[in-house]
């Protein structure tokens, strides 16, 4: 849900709360729709006129897809019950303001709970240090690259 996806998140930040954003890392096969090749994200979320800032969503990046329908109630309750450390999953919790940033993909890009966190403080930091000032940065031609293969 990167920057194209700047309206929908607006509208879902204004109406509702985001309960739950759940993500499939696993790239073996179809994802939440049978026999469908697209990259999908499924969203549950409650409709609501006024906000608290203290609302809390969880992402989910499920590390692999539940073989069975019992395996996906399992992860179902473990999730409704707030467990967010699990093998089968990444499970981060954002508060409300986090959702303000540029980017949702953050929180379900990496599959590991490190790697995620670290990107999320990373992501939150107002002085980023520009690339140039820690690497030397050239262009590449394409004429040069095909000489290295």
């Amino acid at each position: 849900m990167g920057l194209s996806w700047f309206l929908a998140r607006s509208l879902l930040f204004s109406k509702f709360h985001l309960k739950y954003v759940i993500t499939s890392f696993d790239s073996q096969g179809y994802n939440f729709s049978e026999s469908t090749n697209l990259s999908e994200v499924l969203i549950i979320a409650k409709r609501k006129d006024h906000h608290d800032y203290n609302e809390e969503t969880i992402f989910v990046n499920l590390l692999k897809k539940s073989k069975t329908t019992i395996d996906a109630l399992e992860i179902s309750y473990k999730l409704l019950n707030r467990d967010i450390i699990s093998n089968d999953y990444i499970a981060i919790k954002v508060n409300r303001k986090s959702l303000l940033s540029d980017s949702w993909s953050y929180f379900v890009s990496f599959p590991s709970r490190h790697l995620t966190e670290k990107a999320i403080e990373l992501q939150s930091l107002n002085n980023m240090i520009e690339l140039g000032k820690i690497a030397k940065i050239e262009s590449i031609g394409i004429n040069s690259m095909t000489v290295l293969l």
